[in-house]
């Protein structure tokens, strides 16, 4: 059942398995490299599906400084998929998410948040967890304005 407020989307999400790694620190420099640590490695072990890079972000940086945010960098693999070193394997279990389509440079995108978390608030929900952002764009093949990223927010009602 999928339904809409605000443009947020209210969505039942199927489960996921990704390979992630944990990340702590700016957002502005590991989030790329993580990104692109954890494609090779998939890609290199044959465990890459060819699906959007993600963030899931453990903090907010209105909380903490940039420098102590904690973020699980990852991509969606196949069944295959075996953890290894610092790469460990997760499914992110069906779930009602609300998701927001932010489109422009990601220095802009906490106004998506305010939006997101005001549709969430005024549908009668409440987070059920941390948000993952999905990186439906690649920044070195788009112009920065036309990037799109998905927050999708776990959510329950309150």
């Amino acid at each position: 059942m999928t339904t809409e407020q605000g443009g947020v989307e209210f969505v039942m999400s199927r489960p996921r398995r990704y390979a992630f790694i944990d990340m702590k620190g700016d957002v502005r420099k590991l989030v790329g490299p993580g990104i692109g640590r954890i494609v090779g490695w998939t890609m290199q072990k044959g465990y890459f599906d060819k699906s959007p890079p993600v963030v899931i972000y453990h903090d907010s940086p209105e909380d903490v400084p940039l420098e102590q945010m904690r973020m699980s960098v990852g991509v969606p693999v196949n069944d295959r998929a075996k953890g290894e070193g610092d790469v460990r394997i997760e499914v992110v279990p069906a779930r009602e998410e609300a998701v927001f389509v932010h489109k422009g440079p990601y220095t802009t995108i906490g106004a998506s948040y305010g939006a997101l978390m005001g549709a969430v608030f005024a549908s009668g929900r409440s987070p059920a967890g941390p948000p993952m952002e999905v990186y439906v764009s690649d920044p070195n093949r788009v112009p920065e304005a036309e990037i799109l990223t998905e927050i999708r927010l776990p959510v329950r009602m309150v």
